[in-house]
C-alpha cells in the first residue's frame, strides 16, 4: 500500500507485483488499517473521512463515515475487529469509537491536546491509548456495549 500526498492510495498485490485498487481523495490518507481477519481495510482521510474497504473486492462500504472535524491521523481495529478507534485533530474529538458493523460512531473520547496520532486498542480491547502532538500519552477505557445502549437509550429519551 502506498499513499501520496497528491490524495492517491495505492493498494498492492506485492507477492504479483500488480496494483490491486487505485483510489483518489480530496485529501491525504494518513492512518490506514486492516481488521484482525483481513476483510476489511480503514483508512482515516485528512478530511475527516473514514473510508472502509471490502479486501475481497476492493469496492468501499458505502457512505463514507464522518465523525472528525478536522483530519483522521490514525486508525486502529480492536482484537476482535467489531470496533474501530480513529484518532484526530482537536481535544473535543480525540479518538472517535465506532461499531464496524453497523458503520456508525458510538462514542466520542475527549481529551485535552490537539492533534492525536498513533491510537492503538490494548490487547484485551479494553483501553484506547493515543498520543498527541505534544507527546503525552492519553488513555481510555473503553465503554462496553450495554453502557453504550445505555447512553443511547439516555439520548433517545424526553
Amino acid at each position: 500500500m502506498s499513499g501520496f500526498w497528491d490524495g492517491t492510495l495505492v493498494v498492492w498485490d506485492v507477492q504479483h507485483g500488480h496494483e490491486q485498487m487505485e483510489q483518489q481523495f480530496r485529501a491525504n490518507a494518513q492512518g490506514i488499517a486492516f481488521s484482525p481477519d483481513g476483510a476489511i481495510l480503514a483508512a482515516g482521510i485528512d478530511d475527516g473521512t473514514l473510508i472502509l474497504w471490502d479486501t475481497r473486492t476492493w469496492k468501499p462500504f458505502c457512505p463514507p463515515l464522518r465523525g472528525h472535524q478536522l483530519g483522521i491521523h490514525s486508525v486502529a481495529f480492536s482484537p476482535d475487529g467489531t470496533r474501530l478507534a480513529s484518532s484526530g485533530g482537536t481535544g473535543e474529538e480525540a479518538v472517535l469509537l465506532w461499531d464496524v458493523a453497523a458503520r456508525r460512531q458510538v462514542a466520542t473520547l475527549r481529551s485535552k491536546g490537539r492533534f492525536f496520532w498513533c491510537v492503538s486498542f490494548s490487547p484485551d480491547g479494553n483501553t484506547i491509548a493515543a498520543k498527541s502532538d505534544d507527546g503525552n500519552l492519553h488513555f481510555w477505557r473503553v465503554p462496553s456495549w450495554a453502557e453504550i445502549e445505555a447512553a443511547e437509550q439516555e439520548q433517545r429519551s424526553p
